[in-house]
């Protein structure tokens, strides 16, 4: 349950959440991901488990009326209806999925559009499954499969007071989503007590502090072919210089936090074996709620003879901090945070030159940087 809740990340948020069971009468669980226990692969088969849908029941209590619909399937089987129909997809079948046959998508929509329509407030659980994308059975595109994405357009029209919960076992393309729906959470494929951790993070029993460790790009025709394994090219947070729908590293909470006086003790390093360098800042905690935050800092060699990345994180930290705390985060550097590996001396390298480092929230989210100098 700890991992679970650790591992929630918050994608968007304009204040939909947390979610006040107080002024809640009624709550639609919608969805394909909202009534099963999607544990991912290479997992066993735990005795207990909760599904979102149960989750949200438990916490919510008799006091909320809580009504699920599935409005579709991760991927129908009915070929007459899937525009994104691939052979494939039906090569590993996902025991939880519900309803296995191929049925009336049109229908069960508009059974979902009807519940989110009479609810205060509609909660979408969708994303992916081993169906979807497994080992040895890659996709073609990072879009929500299905008629998932055609459930959330029209489960938004009959009720603005949306949220949308991705439960995936990778980054997806969800441009509409995020322009449209006021809050998105990422939970991953959670685990057995999965549905327990969301309903509390959606309701703000727990602040989310979970970060991404992928990105969530806008377009994969951005990205250089998977076949070219040069990742200088612009695979990955290091190299790709495009805009992106959530970089790596990003994640929200329902507070805030400030970042301050970085200090590098050695802004003229010797370069050696045993070089040590010691970086230090301040994080406060300036919202009204207790809250973790995973403190990011990067390296970027500003003179190099090869390609470099943009950046690299190098070092991370997750604090916890109480309303209006302050902490001290200290990270120690070695040589091998600044060292790339040299072909020609068949060895890790630090030439001569600068250096920043990089204190941030997230890849692009770059609170503090201080610039240091490497000389033999």
């Amino acid at each position: 349950l700890q991992i679970a809740r650790e591992t929630m990340v918050l994608l968007k948020n304009d204040g939909s959440l947390p979610l006040k069971k107080e002024a809640l009468k009624s709550i639609a669980v919608i969805g394909p991901n909202a009534n099963i226990t999607e544990l991912g692969g290479y997992s066993g088969t735990p005795k207990v488990s909760v599904t979102p849908f149960q989750g949200i029941k438990d916490l919510v209590g008799d006091s909320v009326k809580v009504t699920y619909e599935i409005g579709c399937l991760i991927m129908n089987k009915n070929k007459d209806e899937e525009d994104n129909y691939d052979e494939s997809d039906e090569e590993v079948e996902d025991e939880n999925e519900e309803n296995q046959e191929p049925f009336d998508e049109t229908e069960t929509i508009a059974k979902a559009v009807a519940l989110a329509k009479k609810s205060d407030v509609a909660i979408l659980f969708v994303g992916t499954n081993l169906s979807i994308a497994n080992e040895a059975d890659d996709r073609e595109n990072l879009n929500l499969p299905g008629n998932q994405l055609k459930l959330i357009q029209e489960v938004y029209k009959a009720n603005k007071n949306t949220v949308v919960v991705l439960i995936n076992g990778m980054s997806l393309t969800i441009n509409w989503v995020d322009g449209n729906i006021p809050a998105i959470l990422e939970a991953w494929y959670p685990g057995q007590s999965g549905g327990t951790a969301i309903a509390e993070t959606l309701f703000g029993d727990y602040n989310p502090g979970g970060k991404l460790p992928v990105t969530f790009y806008k377009d994969l025709n951005e990205l250089p072919h998977i076949g070219d394994y040069d990742i200088t090219k612009g695979h990955t947070y290091m190299y790709f210089k495009g805009n992106v729908l959530y970089p790596f590293g990003h994640g929200l909470s329902y507070t805030n936090f400030e970042f301050s006086n970085l200090k590098v003790a050695e802004n003229n390093v010797k370069i050696s074996d045993d070089l040590s360098v010691t970086v230090s800042l301040d994080v406060e905690n300036i919202g009204e709620l207790k809250g973790d935050e995973v403190v990011q800092l990067y390296i970027k060699d500003t003179e190099s003879s090869i390609i470099q990345p943009i950046k690299k994180l190098r070092k991370f930290r997750r604090i916890s901090l109480n309303k209006g705390e302050t902490k001290t985060v200290t990270f120690k550097l070695t040589k091998e945070d600044f060292s790339f590996w040299s072909s020609t001396q068949k060895d890790w390298f630090i030439e001569n030159g600068t250096f920043e480092i990089l204190v941030g929230a997230s890849s692009r989210d770059i609170k503090l940087k201080k610039r240091i100098e490497f000389k033999n």
